[in-house]
């Protein structure tokens, strides 16, 4: 039992001190491999530093992202954009905070994606058409 708290400790400082080095880096661009896939986040290891981070749905873009939990991806529902375990990613530093230790990245957008999103924008309704 003082074995797993003291590894549990270790890993908690570990992750603090990590994170108050990359505070400073905020909006630089991370290489990385897709550590993780829940149905809530990505969970990203990047190669330079070894940290880890995860990426929020809410910052993967408008897509709505279905949840593949047998091959382990997510599935955008309109772009079709996958996200797997062990693929290679860019992300952007977008908060890391030493005192939790937590580090949140949004994946890198390139000039494709952004036309591609642009395509994907949802339309504006007209109001029903009255008849009188």
């Amino acid at each position: 039992m003082t074995e797993r708290r003291a590894s549990t400790a270790e890993r908690e400082t570990t992750d603090r001190y990590v994170s108050a080095y990359l505070a400073q880096n905020k909006g630089q661009t991370f290489e990385g491999r897709i550590s993780g896939v829940t149905d809530f986040a990505l969970f990203l290891h990047l190669d330079e530093s070894g940290a880890d981070g995860m990426i929020p749905f809410r910052l993967l873009g408008s897509d709505y992202f279905i949840h593949d939990p047998v091959h382990h991806r997510l599935i955008g529902r309109k772009t079709k954009k996958v996200y797997g375990l062990g693929d290679r990613i860019k992300a952007v530093l977008m908060d890391a905070d030493p005192v939790k230790g937590s580090i949140i990245f949004a994946p890198s957008v390139s000039k494709d994606d952004l036309s591609r999103a642009k395509k994907f924008k949802k339309r504006r309704r007209l109001p029903p058409k009255t008849t009188s």
